[in-house]
């Protein structure tokens, strides 16, 4: 079977969309339940295990200091962002924080990149 690439567009779409939407509600859950440090400490090491054991087994190449020091920075800036998304979705408001973190995560680099690259 051939599936095109709008149609595989859409459906990694829905997928990321579920992904978020699931993570969005587990870690409001999980910061009700435990120190939303704790939640962030498991969350972004699951991730950083994850990402290493990717590279290791794709036989990337060691990153270059300059790039280590800008995904140290979004790193940073990104923990801070979820942090306070989770400390919102653990006080229960749900139902505002995920569609506006959501609308806000899509809008910020597209308003930024139509601003210094042009529409």
């Amino acid at each position: 079977m051939n599936i095109s690439t709008e149609m595989a567009a859409v459906g990694f779409g829905l997928v990321a969309s579920l992904s978020w939407g699931t993570s969005d509600f587990s870690g409001g859950i999980a910061a009700k339940r435990a120190h939303i440090f704790a939640v962030m400490v498991f969350s972004y090491g699951i991730g950083l295990t994850l990402l290493i054991v990717l590279a290791l087994a794709r036989g990337e190449a060691a990153a270059s200091l300059a790039d280590i020091l800008w995904s140290a920075a979004g790193g940073v800036s990104g923990g801070i962002g979820l942090t306070a998304q989770y400390r919102a979705l653990s006080l229960g408001r749900m139902g505002i924080t995920a569609p506006i973190s959501a609308i806000l995560s899509a809008m910020i680099p597209v308003v930024f990149a139509a601003i210094t690259e042009g529409l």
